[in-house]
């Protein structure tokens, strides 16, 4: 775990405690170039937190992944891989569904 000052869009400075792994991922976020601004992604989180019983890190944690998921799924490219590994992730996957669909035919 470790802890951040973040500036949120109401004005107030909140320490967030959350996963190494979500603040590589919200940093890896902000610096993708079609990423929305940082204070949109923290507006979400405030809006999340106080419809849900979550923590600012829990819902920091969701808010991230459902960008990274939105941005991948519509073929971007958060972690700026290279095209060689990019190409083989989807060549797999390609090839995932290729057997997942012939098994159900036969």
């Amino acid at each position: 775990m470790s802890t951040r000052t973040l500036t949120f869009p109401d004005g107030i400075e909140r320490p967030v405690q959350t996963w190494r792994v979500v603040w590589r991922w919200y940093d890896h976020l902000l610096a993708y170039e079609f990423c929305p601004p940082e204070d949109v992604i923290l507006k979400d989180v405030l809006d999340q937190s106080s419809t849900e019983a979550m923590t600012a890190g829990e819902t920091l944690a969701s808010v991230v992944q459902a960008y990274v998921d939105f941005i991948e799924t519509s073929g971007g490219d958060v972690t700026d891989d290279d095209i060689e590994t990019v190409i083989a992730r989807k060549a797999a996957i390609l090839k995932t569904k290729r057997e997942c669909q012939s098994r159900r035919k036969g």
